[in-house]
């Protein structure tokens, strides 16, 4: 139920609703606990020379979650009409954040913003009229915004005077700054609903950014987190570019993945989308193949018998139609072998 939050840590253990704005005084931290929730609704207020910092208990599936709506022309997360925003870093949790004509994080209406972190967790973030989703309030300017890891997406608002939205991530209506910052090693899926404002350092992106239904793999990142790629939206891996999957990382594809690039590691690949063949995809899973021969001492010129039992991928976006699964038998090795057929799998053999 506090509603003033000053210098120190908070920890959210429970589920707990404020139905009025927060307001952060110095260097805040708050720990989200793995399936705890915290509401406020009217928006964190984080005021220039003041700074917020949120943090997750783990990235399992329960993280803790935090919804932010901004109230009167104010910030989910950030600051209110015409005054001046500190400094907000995310590094994990579950992450909503309204803005009511201001951004979603960062400025309120015609105010300031100061620098955004965001280095991991589920982040969503939308704009209300005229203000970007991360970023900046109408007419208002904002700091560096970087993303650092995480699955975060990002919505501007509408103008209502055209219908056209505001960048998802940069400044708001007539507003100016938000360059947008990965890191060397940046590694987030990044969603953008209504383009990027600034990308004066798009060369030095890092990780995967989509704008609309259409995304990028930028840099050479390692996805430390897991993540998915929706139905409906492409993702292209650029020639020379490598998306690599962690162990114990899974990738889930539900729509396209495209380009002359390389996806690697030792994490998996799952869901029901399409990988094209011009991506070389070494997360592929071989299947386990054993061979036994009957008899397994015979005289030449006696017939034997050669019997190959396959365990399927577990890896299932890369496994054949059922009818198409096959092995191909070989008598010698490297180039002096020798192919005696191939022959269609019946169950596992």
């Amino acid at each position: 139920s506090t509603t003033t939050w000053d210098n120190g840590w908070y920890v959210v253990n429970s589920t707990v609703t404020i139905n009025s704005q927060v307001t952060v005084s110095g260097t805040v931290h708050l720990i989200l606990a793995d399936g705890a929730s915290l509401t406020v609704n009217g928006g964190i207020k984080v005021a220039e020379n003041n700074s917020f910092t949120v943090y997750a208990q783990s990235v399992e599936k329960n993280m803790g979650t935090l919804t932010a709506v901004g109230g009167n022309q104010s910030a989910g997360i950030g600051n209110r009409y015409n005054e001046s925003v500190g400094n907000i870093t995310i590094n994990g949790g579950t992450v909503t954040a309204i803005g009511s004509y201001a951004a979603g994080i960062g400025g309120g209406n015609q105010g300031s913003g100061g620098n955004i972190t965001i280095n991991g967790g589920t982040v969503k973030a939308t704009g209300g009229g005229y203000a970007a989703g991360i970023g900046g309030g109408r007419s208002g300017s904002v700091g560096n915004i970087t993303i650092h890891g995480g699955n975060v997406t990002a919505t501007g608002g509408n103008v209502a005077t055209t219908g056209q939205r505001v960048a998802g991530i940069g400044s708001g209506f007539m507003g100016s700054g938000g360059i947008l910052k990965t890191g060397e090693d940046g590694h987030a899926l990044i969603v953008v609903n209504g383009g990027i404002g600034d990308k004066r350092n798009q060369k030095s992106w890092s990780g995967i950014i989509f704008e609309g239904d259409n995304g990028k793999v930028y840099g050479n990142p390692t996805i430390q987190e897991n993540i998915e790629i929706p139905s409906g939206k492409t993702l292209t891996v650029p020639e020379n570019t490598t998306l690599t999957v962690k162990d114990g990382v899974t990738l889930t594809n539900n729509g396209t993945i495209t380009g002359n690039g390389t996806l690697d590691g030792e994490g998996n690949l799952v869901g029901s989308g399409t990988v094209a063949q011009t991506i070389t995809n070494n997360l592929k899973k071989d299947s386990a193949v054993s061979v036994t021969v009957s008899p397994s001492s015979a005289t030449y010129g006696s017939k034997v018998s050669i019997t190959a039992t396959i365990s399927r991928a577990t890896n299932a976006i890369t496994l054949a139609a059922e009818n198409q699964n096959q092995v191909e038998f070989f008598v010698g090795t490297n180039s002096n072998k020798k192919s005696l057929g191939i022959v269609n799998v019946s169950g596992d053999t």
